[in-house]
């Protein structure tokens, strides 16, 4: 069994609360905590394969699972990072958007805070969300957020954005990077140790799986084992059933859902942590992932039929559309913006991936 982190860097001498800079002046030691991410994730493990289900698996969701229900048969046992929640959630959806950043204000510590913003759904309700609670934040951005939301990214430029119920502007902070997520910007900045990032990962697995919109509409709400290979839909029956008991009745929007919740939860959390030295986990620590929270996902379990029925690909996501709406106004972003691949630009995800695998890379699109 391979070391954890914490175990691997027993040459330096980490303060757990914030992580030391000899993590990032020491390559040999970077390299030692990379590889140990096979205790996490398949990509990071070289001789490990999988099972053929594994892999088959892999050519729908870009990835291996990592079954957090623990219920698949998997060529090895992954340290959970993210329990799946038990019980129900009576807060109203504002009030887990609160929480969740009052869980980036507890979780940073006094750093500042970077937000990776895209323009897309996620990051820009994570955005919203942070500034309506007068979090100081510094925005990362690039030519690919200016492509996604144009307006709002000429506010973000001049220093300033709006808000519906704010009595002036908020005044915020920017980085411009034609670069942004490449292996320049972000990782220079994460060999800081006062620097604190947010992301607006998660949401995907929280608000139901892009990959849906790679079916045509009329297919999306018709039976999920009438669209999923035989094989996978009998691999994947004991873990779905966890988030949705009637597993014979759920729809291939529903059924895409609960496989991207149970098995590519992971992968996403641990995604960024080989280009750019971020993660919510040891010795790293300097990341919050906003949507990664036991409400959220407690939402989401209670939610997925609806979250699930859209049936207009500018519908998908229409609660974070929402929320977004009420803060800022922008009825044109809420009815007419759709899904992008806000990481699909970037070269994180394919380091040494296929030198280590032989499936599909993940692009960040779900």
């Amino acid at each position: 069994m391979t070391k954890l982190f914490y175990n691997v860097l027993s040459d330096s001498d980490l303060n757990k609360d914030i992580i030391s800079k000899e993590l990032f002046t020491n390559e040999f030691t970077i390299s030692k905590v990379l590889n140990s991410l096979e205790n996490f994730v398949p990509w990071a493990n070289r001789d490990d394969l999988g099972t053929v289900e594994e892999r088959q698996f892999a050519l729908y969701f870009k990835c291996r699972p990592v079954d957090r229900t623990r219920k698949l048969n998997q060529s090895r046992e992954y340290k959970i990072l993210s329990e799946i929640p038990k019980g129900t959630t009576d807060l109203t959806f504002d009030e887990i958007v609160y929480k969740a950043v009052d869980k980036v204000i507890e979780e940073s510590k006094g750093r500042d805070i970077h937000l990776l913003w895209s323009g897309g759904i996620d990051s820009t309700s994570v955005l919203y969300a942070l500034l309506e609670r007068d979090v100081d934040l510094t925005v990362i951005m690039d030519n690919n957020s200016k492509n996604e939301y144009p307006d709002l990214f000429n506010f973000i430029n001049n220093g300033y954005v709006p808000i519906i119920g704010k009595s002036q502007p908020i005044r915020v902070k920017s980085l411009f990077d034609s670069a942004f997520l490449s292996k320049v910007n972000v990782p220079e900045l994460a060999k800081n140790p006062r620097n604190y990032f947010v992301t607006g990962e998660i949401g995907d697995q929280i608000f139901g799986s892009h990959i849906t919109f790679s079916y045509k509409p009329e297919y999306r709400h018709d039976l999920s084992c009438r669209h999923i290979p035989i094989n996978i839909y009998e691999f994947m029956e004991e873990t779905i059933s966890q988030v949705i008991p009637d597993y014979y009745n759920s729809t291939l929007a529903q059924w895409l859902w609960a496989a991207n919740f149970t098995c590519k939860y992971q992968h996403v959390l641990t995604r960024m942590t080989k280009g750019f030295y971020i993660a919510n986990f040891e010795p790293f620590l300097n990341c919050t992932h906003f949507f990664d929270t036991e409400n959220f996902q407690r939402w989401a379990i209670q939610n997925y039929k609806k979250n699930c029925g859209w049936t207009k690909d500018s519908n998908y996501k229409e609660r974070l559309k929402r929320y977004i709406l009420k803060c800022n106004g922008d009825k044109d972003y809420y009815e007419k913006k759709r899904k992008v691949g806000s990481l699909i630009q970037s070269n994180y995800n394919r380091i040494d991936a296929e030198r280590y695998l032989n499936y599909p890379i993940d692009n960040g699109s779900n």
